[in-house]
């Protein structure tokens, strides 16, 4: 015996064909997955980022309607001192 191993090795070996349809398979499945959770991702950030803008749009209408109560406050008691004045 001159030259190469004489022990058998399995991984010079071609692989069966349903090896590789499985090894596809695990893979597209992998991948499959993976988009599954992107888009889970995605999906919960979206109505994570539209209750921040419904929260968002509901402060700025309390906001504007405690302006609006103010400014009637004060136009009330500018009222008030007008009268008192007479």
């Amino acid at each position: 015996l001159t030259g190469g191993s004489t022990h058998f090795n399995a991984t010079n070996l071609p692989k069966p064909a349903s090896m590789d349809i499985v090894s596809k398979i695990d893979r597209s499945r992998s991948k499959e997955a993976e988009e599954d959770a992107e888009r889970r991702r995605k999906e919960e950030q979206a109505k994570i980022l539209e209750a921040i803008e419904r929260e968002r749009d509901r402060f700025e209408q309390e906001k504007k309607l405690a302006e609006e109560r103010e400014a009637r406050r004060r136009e009330h008691e500018r009222k008030l001192e007008i009268q008192r004045k007479l």
